[in-house]
């Protein structure tokens, strides 16, 4: 102290400002930050009218100073109205970023983060904003106890930061014994496919991938000892925050889903109403680069209804920064492929490698440090990126943080997207894989591709390469139809990507980064190709939006009737949304309604005894699967779990098993690029001389192909190849292609064939009543002496028939492939059983035509 006299403080504090424009003006802010942009103001001016809404969402474009606003009006609102105000972010990193540009701007903010959660005492006098994660707010007891006003930054970003409040997960790993204990008793209750995997020590990297909801008729009657395991399990964990609190008590709200690696109960959306420190706000503020359409925004926070602002006129068209699109797999196969990825990211030095799943994540890491390349974590960089800026070469690889992420200028130059951003979490895995529902989650795509290729395009001047790493993501990018629904810049970037990704060797696209990197006059006219390009393209309307918007309301009513036990209000809820999603883009997500509201009526039947509510399940099961091309046991639930008993059902659910293998194994083959015209040359190579070792592998990949689960066993007097239709149908194979065509089959030969049908039943996840059916692969046409003695049920094809299958296999799958280039996954669906329907190709039908040929039909 120098002595002098100080001012007092007196009055009110900070002077009053009549909107959050005006407040601008007087804030002592970085000179650097001297206006508002003109866009800025405009969106400003507009928020003016909408200060009472109570959800409001606004969309502002990556380089729109987003966060200046959003901070603008969390100041206003705290200033003028002497309101609490909570700025939530995803992570810690941005937390600090926020707080660091409030400095900058001269708003009073504080960072407010566990465990100390410093400046909380002056948020709860409302001397200033506090600034803080989802996860603050969303868990146990938030120190955060009666925020006035919330704004929500990176909205899409928050979806599986505010569901964990609402969800319990078992771990295999971390949960073990408990895990072990509800597969155990789900068993009885799931396919013994299913059962299979879970019990294996090392499954397929598609069978660890896979994911299984069970339906809640088959779970509920098993409430007691599911919660009783539970209650012990979360003890200790940071699992018992969401059981105690929510969950517990929800828990026929939840729904149940399976697979290798967790279980999971969850509702279909986090029921945020049961918060009262997000319900009892004056307003709730989203802020996100790309808003959507059809109620995602809705569904993410468990709101019936959000008011948009949408994007100011000018970013209609245009965007920030300039991305160079590189796609491997339109010339590539996958090994190449992952050479690409590993010279990009070594040319580039510092690399943001986006994957959709932590497992994504860690088989991408690993791939690249065996390559020499140094790779970082969200553990790194949890408070600041710097750990990664500040390397010289290194891979940043996230999961599911397809926003929040800034990289400007020179601290990345590539960002590759490793992987469909889709299936990030079990639920959306299970709507994605297993019913198709690419209605809803193709805005959920567009918004996340949108968000993630702009992380290192953050101003005007910016620019990278986007390298998409993944078939599925290429496959997405080339459809022309989803193309046309993206920003007409990245409509532009994209298409010029993937005129100039066609007909290249591997070496050609680390020539076309260095093009970029070096940013000379080559790399100019490539720019000026794109802007044309972009001019050219119009945004059209996604036709599945109307009808998910009409839904959405009645979707969270039904969450909330479940959780609440009102299940008489929960099944006209969701009549309701299913009446809503009317037209064929979204038969697969009415098909879901109609499930969910055949179980609502079927545990109004259980808990209250209303009889009536028995038939109405039936019916709006029976409607469920008969509204597309959807999962299995959608008909098994209405004909065989809750059926009357003999009654044929009106769907095959064994085609519609296998359908969804066949689609699954479209998808990682490719719908554009060269993968299946591989595919198909290495099985005609591989069927196409008489070596057993190809002939084995050929024939299983022919049953992977035809949607089997198939395998080859190995060791001796094992078959060649299984194929797994069911649990109820299977066709085992004893190939000899090695043998010369003029000799007999011998005793021997027949009696090891004969008895592969045995060691199916004791191998493999069989029902006691399943159908075996056992062929032998010969050119030979004459029965050795005593080889009649062990022929009952053996059929014989001779090479050239299983040739001949193939090719009609190929035939078969290259029109649904072509199909599936431009129609969504539901048509696709139902072309592909029609097809296989049409050349008789489905599972009966082939046992069918194979059992044609009895081996005792020889001479």
């Amino acid at each position: 102290m120098d002595g002098r006299a100080r001012f007092r403080r007196v009055g009110g504090g900070a002077p009053l400002a009549g909107s959050p424009r005006t407040l601008f003006r007087d804030l002592p802010r970085d000179p650097e930050v001297p206006f508002l942009w003109g866009h800025q103001d405009r969106i400003l001016e507009r928020y003016e009218n909408e200060v009472d809404t109570a959800d409001l969402a606004l969309e502002l474009p990556t380089g729109t100073g987003k966060t200046l606003i959003g901070l603008l009006i969390a100041e206003w609102r705290r200033r003028s109205r002497q309101e609490r105000v909570l700025y939530l972010c995803p992570t810690r990193q941005l937390v600090h970023q926020v707080g660091a540009q409030a400095a900058r701007y001269g708003i009073e903010a504080k960072v407010c983060l566990r465990p100390e959660y410093d400046g909380l005492d002056r948020w709860q006098g409302g001397d200033a904003v506090a600034i803080s994660t989802y996860s603050a707010l969303f868990n146990y007891r938030p120190r955060f106890t009666a925020p006035q006003t919330l704004i929500l930054d990176d909205a899409h970003a928050a979806e599986n930061y505010v569901a964990d409040h609402w969800t319990v997960t078992v771990s295999r790993d971390e949960m073990a014994v408990a895990y072990s204990e509800i597969v155990e008793l789900l068993g009885p209750h799931l396919d013994r496919l299913s059962v299979d995997l879970l019990a294996q020590d090392e499954p397929r990297q598609t069978d660890r991938a896979a994911v299984e909801l069970v339906p809640l008729p088959r779970w509920w009657p098993l409430e007691a000892p599911l919660r009783e395991i539970l209650e012990t399990a979360v003890q200790d964990t940071d699992q018992w925050y969401a059981w105690d609190s929510q969950v517990r008590d929800g828990l026929s709200g939840c729904s149940l889903l399976v697979s290798w690696d967790e279980i999971v109960f969850r509702p279909l959306v986090p029921a945020t109403g049961r918060q009262e420190q997000f319900t009892n706000c004056e307003q709730r503020l989203y802020m996100s680069a790309t808003l959507g359409s059809g109620g995602d925004l809705e569904r993410i926070f468990g709101v019936r209804r959000i008011e948009r602002l949408p994007a100011p006129e000018e970013w209609e068209q245009h965007s920030t920064g300039r991305r160079l699109f590189l796609l491997p797999s339109a010339s590539l196969e996958a090994d190449e492929m992952e050479e690409v990825v590993t010279a990009a990211v070594k040319a580039a030095g510092r690399a943001l490698v986006l994957v959709p799943t932590h497992a994504a994540g860690e088989e991408r890491r690993a791939s690249l440090e065996l390559d020499g390349v140094l790779t970082l974590g969200s553990g790194d960089v949890e408070e600041s990126l710097e750990p990664f800026t500040a390397k010289e070469e290194a891979a940043l690889v996230l999961a599911n943080r397809y926003d929040g992420i800034d990289l400007p200028g020179d601290e990345c130059r590539l960002l590759v997207l490793d992987g469909l951003p889709v299936a990030v979490n079990l639920l959306e895995r299970f709507l994605y894989q297993r019913l198709s529902v690419t209605s809803l989650l193709s805005e959920r795509i567009r918004t996340r591709l949108t968000q993630g290729v702009g992380r290192a395009t953050r101003g005007e001047g910016d620019w990278c390469a986007v390298l998409v790493a993944s078939r599925g993501a290429y496959d997405f990018c080339a459809r022309g139809e989803v193309r046309e629904l993206l920003h007409p810049e990245l409509q532009g970037e994209i298409r010029f990507g993937l005129d100039q990704s066609r007909d290249r060797e591997a070496a050609e696209f680390r020539q076309l980064l260095d093009v970029l990197l070096e940013h000379g006059e080559e790399w100019q006219e490539a720019d000026e190709q794109i802007r044309q390009m972009r001019d050219e393209a119009r945004r059209g309307e996604d036709p599945a939006t109307p009808a998910l918007e009409r839904a959405v309301a009645h979707e969270i009513d039904f969450t909330y009737s479940m959780w609440e036990g009102n299940y008489p209000n929960a099944l006209e809820s969701a009549v309701a949304a299913a009446d809503a999603l009317e037209g064929d883009p979204v038969a697969p997500y009415r098909a879901w309604w109609l499930y969910q509201a055949g179980t609502a009526a079927w545990m109004a039947y259980t808990s209250f005894g209303m009889e009536e509510m028995m038939q109405r399940s039936r019916e709006l099961f029976r409607r469920a699967a008969a509204a597309g091309r959807s999962v299995h046991w959608f008909a098994e639930l209405a004909w065989g779990q809750l059926g009357e008993g003999g009654e044929e059902p009106d769907v095959n659910t064994l085609n519609l098993q296998v359908a969804e293998r066949i689609q699954t194994r479209l998808r990682s083959i490719g719908f554009h690029g060269q993968g299946f015209a591989v595919k198909s040359e290495k099985l005609r190579d591989q069927l196409g001389g008489t070596d057993s070792s190809p002939w084995e592998e050929g024939v299983t990949q022919l049953g992977a192909l035809l949607g089997f689960d198939a395998s080859h066993p190995g060791g001796q007097n094992t078959p060649d190849s299984v194929w797994l239709a069911s649990e109820q149908l299977a066709i085992v194979w004893e190939i000899k292609s090695e043998e010369n065509a003029d000799g007999d089959i011998g005793a021997r030969t027949v009696q090891q064939t004969a008895g592969h049908e045995a060691w199916a039943r004791a191998n493999r996840p069989l029902a006691e009543d399943a159908e075996v059916l056992v062929v032998l692969v010969t050119d030979r046409l004459r029965l050795g002496e005593g080889a009649e003695l062990h022929f009952d049920g053996v059929c014989v094809a001779s090479l050239a028939d299983v040739r001949r299958l193939g090719e009609q296999a190929i035939a078969t799958l290259r029109q649904v492939r072509a199909l599936g280039q431009e129609a969504d996954d539901h048509l696709l669906r139902s072309r592909q059983i029609e097809s296989f329907d049409e050349a008789r190709l489905h599972p009966r039908q082939l046992v069918e035509r194979l059992r044609a040929r009895p081996l005792s039909s020889l001479a």
